[in-house]
């Protein structure tokens, strides 16, 4: 699945501070992982899937726009793979 990042939301200084990568690839890694725990029903739900875009806010927001997945991330916010796996499961 591809992952796109909106590189325009990111100032020199928060690169510089974070990793994008792990941001931005929690929602792979928590799709992948939801496939590996529940592959007979999660694995079905996910391959109607196509794309993740994400993006630096000052909130913590996901929602689906058709086959993709629309992850807003926030540097401080706690707990963000429960957030996403919870965001995952309910879709």
């Amino acid at each position: 699945m591809k992952t796109n990042v909106d590189w325009k939301a990111i100032d020199d200084e928060r690169l510089k501070k974070l990793s994008v990568h792990s941001f931005c690839g929690a929602v792979a890694s928590n799709l992948g992982q939801l496939c590996r725990d529940d592959a007979g029903t999660f694995k079905k739900k996910a391959a109607g899937l196509g794309q993740i875009e994400c993006r630096f806010g000052s909130e913590l927001k996901a929602r689906m726009e058709r086959q993709k997945i629309v992850f807003t991330t926030e540097a401080d916010a706690p707990n963000q793979d429960d957030f996403i796996k919870g965001f995952l499961r309910n879709q």
